[in-house]
Parts: structure tokens; C-alpha cells; sequence
């Protein structure tokens, strides 16, 4: 004679693991559509405006300028890194428009700040920009009178 296994009977181990799914399923459906338990709503967004990113350095210096331009906003916003070294001089950033170049607007030496750009930048084709050397409050004549120090092309962020 053989022993009988013990314990119960692994049919009766399945109807009760499947009892127990049909309760919980059953308790999930009966509860009330509230919003606290609706899935979120898809709400459509509007796509981010254009940003442009240009890194503008000083020839044998430490001193840079990262620039985050959004021309459909008229913003940009500059961190300053590095010693500046102007010799006693301030810089004074500008877009060469296809009109010529127009100011910007004057560079922190240190730290973060922001500047308005002005409303023709929003179709430029190119933004190129340039930092000039100019006396403290910028140039006299509104257009570079000191040296060029350093120039780049703002680029598309992906």
C-alpha cells in the first residue's frame, strides 16, 4: 500500500488562486469612473519655442560667455565664466544682421543674466554674433568701436 499525499489536491490549489483573481477583477470593474481613478486626458502642448546656444571665449583668457537665445521670445539669458581681463574696457555683445551689426546689449563679467533681443532676430537665417570691446556703457556710436574679442554662430538645441 502506498501513502497518500498530503495536503490538498492541486486542482483545488488552482480553483482557489482563480476564485481570487475573479473577486479582485470583479471589485476593479464595480468601482465608480471618478477622476481620481480615470487615466490622464492627452492634453495637447504647444511646441517649445526655437532655443539657440552659442559659447563665445577670449582669446588667451579663461573669460567666456554661453549664450541661450530664444528669438521668438526676444530673450536670451548669459552665464559669465572666467577672469575677465578688459583692461579696464567692457564688452558689448552684437548680432551681424544682414543690415549690419546691431548691440545687443552689455556682457556680465560674472555670474547669470538676461538680455532682450531685438524683434529681427526672431527671422534671422543665421545668428552670428560677436563680442566687441567697448567703453563702460557701450559704444558711443551704436555701431563696434573697439576690437572684436571673440565671434560665434549660435547653434540650433536639439
Amino acid at each position: 500500500m502506498g501513502s497518500k499525499p498530503s495536503g490538498p489536491p492541486a486542482w483545488r490549489i488552482l480553483a482557489g488562486l482563480a476564485t481570487a483573481v475573479a473577486v479582485v477583477v470583479a471589485v476593479l470593474l464595480s468601482q465608480p469612473k471618478t477622476p481620481e481613478n480615470l487615466p490622464a486626458a492627452v492634453t495637447p502642448t504647444t511646441p517649445a519655442a526655437a532655443l539657440y546656444v552659442a559659447l563665445l571665449k577670449m582669446p588667451d583668457s579663461d573669460m567666456q560667455w554661453t549664450l541661450s537665445l530664444t528669438p521668438a521670445r526676444a530673450l536670451m539669458t548669459v552665464a559669465a565664466n572666467g577672469t575677465p581681463q578688459l583692461g579696464g574696457r567692457a564688452a558689448e555683445l552684437w548680432w551681424l544682421s544682414p543690415n549690419g551689426p546691431i548691440a545687443i546689449g552689455m556682457l556680465p563679467t560674472a555670474g547669470n543674466g538676461s538680455l532682450p533681443l531685438p524683434a529681427a532676430l526672431a527671422s534671422a537665417a543665421e545668428l552670428k554674433l560677436v563680442i566687441s570691446l567697448e567703453p563702460p556703457g557701450g559704444s558711443p556710436t551704436g555701431q563696434p568701436t573697439g576690437p572684436i574679442v571673440a565671434s560665434a554662430v549660435a547653434v540650433h538645441a536639439a
